[in-house]
């Protein structure tokens, strides 16, 4: 038969079981909780890694190509010849006007000395 010495004992054992068995609940509980956390954070930082990728191939589609670029840098290369061409006018022009002037300024020395 049992006596109470061997009841207290056995009843010290069930706590002590009871309270590592609440531990273990409590841990593994907490445990999900923390990994459910860190998987809605992964989940985030998965979207927001999705969205600047979308960004960026948006902004990448509308970026000029390599023929673009060629089509650009001829077309420049044409503005530079007609430029050129444009500038050798110009100082045509430039002497023509000088010449001018210089035919001016002799006529108003010419009439100023005059009277």
């Amino acid at each position: 038969m049992l006596d109470l010495s061997t009841i207290k004992d056995l009843a010290s054992v069930i706590a002590v079981v009871i309270s590592l068995l609440t531990g273990l609940y409590a841990y593994f509980a907490n445990r999900s909780k923390d990994v459910e956390t860190k998987i809605d954070a992964v989940d985030d930082r998965c979207d927001r890694h999705e969205r600047r990728i979308d960004r960026l191939e948006t902004t990448v589609d509308g970026l000029p190509g390599k023929q673009d670029l060629h089509a650009i840098q001829l077309h420049m290369a044409s503005m530079k010849g007609d430029l050129e061409r444009i500038d050798a006018t110009l100082a045509g022009q430039r002497e023509g006007t000088q010449r001018l002037v210089t035919v001016t300024e002799r006529l108003e020395a010419y009439l100023l000395n005059r009277s």
